[in-house]
């Protein structure tokens, strides 16, 4: 049983340094200026703009504390972020043994909404109509 608890400690301490090592590459690494980091492959191929366009310099800008400017980029991105936050403290509490209050089971009937939200945020953010053109990462 101790075995147990050592291996799932060792696996949250994994994911909390892994997580550490994003957000410090995020933080670091200026996706405007990383000529490295390769543009959206829909984009380039298509020239419209993906639901995940603007993705990685949203969230440079969020590690920065320039929260209006991470909102230009890509807004959804950012309303999600205390979700997915508290959704990984969970998880790592749950891996570290405390108890933790579980999240509300997911019905498939949410995930089609979301996936459709997603789309349509996706078609909306390529109209040249205001205030939809706003949704284009700029």
């Amino acid at each position: 049983m101790r075995k147990i608890h050592i291996i799932a400690g060792l696996r949250a301490v994994l994911v909390m340094l892994s997580l550490a090592l994003i957000y410090l590459a995020i933080y670091f690494i200026d996706p405007q200026k990383a000529r490295w980091i390769p543009a959206c492959p829909f984009y380039s191929l298509t020239g419209f703009y993906c639901p995940g366009c603007g993705l990685l310099r949203s969230f440079h800008q969020l590690a920065h504390g320039n929260l209006s400017q991470a909102l230009t980029f890509n807004l959804p991105a950012v309303v999600s972020v205390p979700l997915v936050v508290g959704s990984i403290a969970i998880d790592i509490c749950d891996l570290l043994g405390f108890r933790s209050h579980r999240w509300p089971v997911i019905s498939n009937q949410a995930c089609w909404i979301v996936a459709i939200v997603i789309i349509i945020y996706g078609v909306a953010r390529n109209i040249p109509i205001y205030p939809l053109y706003l949704l284009a990462p700029h």
